[in-house]
């Protein structure tokens, strides 16, 4: 985007912090190994144009989590969007190993001004037609996996479309994938050895799905009729998302919200 990217000649030190916990094993339902000396990597790709940087860029794009917490069922989460710049859109994290989606977003809403007007009001199944119209292109994962047999996974993707995965045990057969209950959008996979009970073999995967269905984005430009960069947050007294949990969910799970901002160069 030449109009809005971050401009790093207006700095003088930038830096990127990383937190990690080598200590922590379970991360949204998912265990894990822990290491005793992680060593963590980073890089820096510079992107180059023949006729030089852009000029007069307007800002960049700002992701920030806005909310985090416990979920509890059967109740409704809300949050207030902060005011300052424009909103573009923001994501509702829906996450927790083996678990229905449509759960954590039993009910879903944007209103403007302590409920004077809302932008839109949806339940699951109308959440789930909309992510696949604003968002058609196929989702391309890969990643690698410590698997045992009959031990099921997530592979991140609502509605896969394919996958596959090279082992580094021989004696893995198959692959079997398996769709969650009704809703078709939970999609696990599950391996079986030679001989039944094989050992843990990693496994390369590669998977193409309808979208990341363990997050739901919400392109506010979609919606609104203020412009490509979507709201401006200054014209209300508060906005505010209200999301509401089935009686089903488990409440072992955090969900985020991490909203994405257009600021301005300069700020």
């Amino acid at each position: 985007d030449l109009e809005y990217m971050l401009d790093m000649e207006r700095y003088s030190n930038p830096q990127l912090r990383i937190t990690y916990n080598a200590d922590q094993t379970t991360v949204d339902g998912e265990t894990y190994n822990a290491s005793a000396s992680p060593y963590v990597r980073s890089g820096v790709e510079g992107l180059i144009m023949r006729d030089g940087a852009p000029k007069n860029l307007k800002g960049y794009i700002k992701s920030t989590e806005i909310d985090n917490w416990s979920c509890v069922a059967s109740s409704t989460r809300q949050t207030e969007i902060p005011k300052g710049n424009d909103i573009i859109g923001y994501m509702q994290g829906s996450r927790y190993s083996d678990d229905k989606m449509p759960y954590w977003l039993e009910h879903h809403e944007l209103t403007f001004d302590n409920g004077a007007w809302q932008l839109y009001d949806h339940e699951y199944e109308r959440i789930k037609a909309l992510e696949a119209m604003w968002f058609p292109r196929e989702v391309n994962i890969r990643y690698r996996k410590d698997m045992v047999t009959a031990k099921p996974i997530d592979l991140c993707v609502g509605v896969c479309n394919k996958y596959g995965s090279t082992a580094s045990n021989e004696g893995n057969l198959k692959l079997q994938l398996a769709h969650e209950g009704t809703w078709n959008i939970q999609d696990t996979v599950c391996v079986a050895h030679a001989g039944g009970a094989g050992p843990m073999c990693a496994h390369e995967f590669y998977i193409g799905g309808q979208f990341p269905h363990q997050n739901c984005y919400f392109p506010l430009h979609k919606y609104s009729g203020e412009g490509e960069f979507g709201i401006d947050t200054t014209k209300y007294g508060r906005i505010d998302i209200k999301t509401t949990t089935s009686s089903s969910v488990s409440t072992s799970a955090n969900l985020q919200t991490v909203a994405e901002f257009v600021i301005p160069t300069g700020e």
